[in-house]
């Protein structure tokens, strides 16, 4: 739960929640518990809720709660173990340090909920909490502030995250963690909010995401970031090594819903979508309250021909988060059902409250309704808007829609050009175009067979390689 903040002055929260955030993360790394993630708890913030309500909604059998003291350099935290149904406290400590020891304070609070709990330890995690480090008072404000803002996914909030970060690692450049989530915010930047100037971002990104794993080679949001980092049209998405870096960074933090999510999104690009699926409901049940693992999860059931299944989920996610995704997808999905009218009625409404139209899948999707109603010479004025959006790290998605356009209307060639670009910038999801209907009008052209045979085999190949086996 939420720590509260005993200052009295609200813009100490950030403290509070920084040590919230810490405390969730260092149990998170603990393999057997499953942990509730910050954003999904601090919605409970202030509230007069009752345990047993709380615990019903998240679905865990404890809660820990507890308050929170900065002043100067000196820092008091009191904790508790709660039994939800009884409302009994398990365990409850006090504790009053220097603020260069607040990690140390850290790990002793989680060994002694571990130890209430009766949880065994591996070798490995009884090694991290038997580190006691210290950090520079300074150093560590800026990072707990960073942080706090690098939560509310927006451009003006991840650009003070990064100038507060950035000011952490120059008071204390060996501060491996915020190396770490500075690189994360990077990374933000890079893919979210500045993409007029991606390429700075993409090597600040970098830069810090080594300076990191040089200062501490067990920092999971490093290989979080690097992940990210490595499945980018300019590397020419490389699912198998950004896959090795995610599975390290759920290693060593396994209730990693950023990380899961992650992993959702690639597997599903690949057409493990199964398992996709899996690592997204993961994320999902960690982090109920974040939005990206409902596109995962929407995208595991959409690309498997399960339209019915995945509409419900997309149509879940609000209209503001990542629209051009939402809405090509949605108005997609209710195309595949037979439901035309409704799918241009959905464009039509993204489209006037978005009219960026961010890598053109509004325009692509379009062109797909027209060449169906059989209007070529419209679906090719928005084919040819749709390309000028070619920019954008997802434009396979835009590339396969084009490629359906195409084959609605019996032009095999440019059909398997276009889909021949979704693979090649990402998208070699064969079970997403062996089930995709509108692709039947080109599916005995020889062209289309060597494609789909040589893409068939590289999913057999993913499904060997890399699976998780579970």
């Amino acid at each position: 739960m939420p720590l509260e903040n005993l200052s009295g002055d609200p813009s100490q929260d950030y403290f509070a929640d920084g040590m919230t955030d810490v405390l969730i993360t260092d149990l998170a790394k603990i393999g057997v518990l499953r942990v509730i993630s910050r954003q999904a708890v601090m919605k409970y913030k202030g509230t007069r809720r009752s345990p047993s309500d709380i615990a019903r909604e998240l679905k865990v059998d404890a809660l820990v709660g507890g308050a929170v003291l900065q002043s100067g350099d000196r820092v008091r935290i009191t904790a508790q173990l709660i039994h939800p149904a009884t409302e009994r406290h398990l365990w409850a400590e006090s504790y009053d340090r220097d603020l260069h020891d607040v990690v140390g304070l850290q790990r002793e609070m989680v060994r002694a909920i571990v130890g209430e709990i009766r949880v065994k330890l591996s070798a490995s995690e009884q090694t991290h909490l038997a580190k006691a480090l210290k950090v520079n008072p300074e150093a560590y404000l800026y990072y707990l502030r960073g942080k706090a803002l690098g939560v509310h996914n927006n451009r003006a909030d991840n650009l003070a995250a990064i100038e507060l970060l950035e000011r952490a690692v120059t008071v204390d450049p060996a501060f491996a963690a915020a190396q770490a989530r500075l690189a994360v915010a990077y990374v933000d930047s890079y893919f979210y909010f500045a993409p007029e100037d991606q390429k700075r971002w993409e090597e600040k990104a970098h830069a810090a995401v080594e300076r990191a794993l040089s200062l501490d080679p067990d920092v999971a949001d490093a290989y979080l970031a690097r992940g990210r980092l490595l499945w980018t049209p300019s590397n020419r998405f490389p699912h198998d090594k950004a896959i090795r870096e995610l599975r390290r960074a759920i290693a060593l933090n396994p209730n990693s819903d950023d990380a899961r999510g992650e992993l959702a999104l690639i597997l599903n690009h690949i057409g493990l979508n199964d398992e996709g699926l899996r690592e997204a409901q993961a994320a999902d049940a960690i982090n109920p309250s974040a939005k990206r693992p409902l596109f995962q999860i929407g995208y595991a059931l959409l690309w498997q021909g399960k339209y019915e299944q995945a509409l419900p989920v997309l149509l879940s996610i609000p209209k503001e988060f990542n629209p051009g995704s939402a809405g090509s997808f949605i108005a997609w999905a209710l195309f595949q059902l037979g439901r035309g009218e409704e799918a241009k009625a959905k464009l039509d409404e993204y489209s006037q409250e978005y009219p960026q139209d961010t890598g053109g899948r509004f325009a692509a999707v379009r062109a797909l309704l027209l060449a169906s109603a059989g209007e070529e010479d419209k679906a090719l004025d928005q084919i040819r808007s749709a390309t000028k959006k070619q920019g954008f790290g997802h434009f396979h998605h835009t590339a396969h829609f084009i490629a359906s356009a195409y084959a609605r209307m019996y032009n095999p060639e440019q059909a398997v050009y276009w889909l021949q670009q979704a693979v090649d910038t990402g998208l070699p999801c064969y079970p997403l175009f062996e089930q995709d209907s509108n692709l039947d009008p080109v599916r005995q052209d020889p062209r289309f067979i060597a494609l789909m045979q040589k893409l068939k085999n590289q999913w057999e190949q993913y499904k060997v390689n890399l699976a998780s086996g579970d």
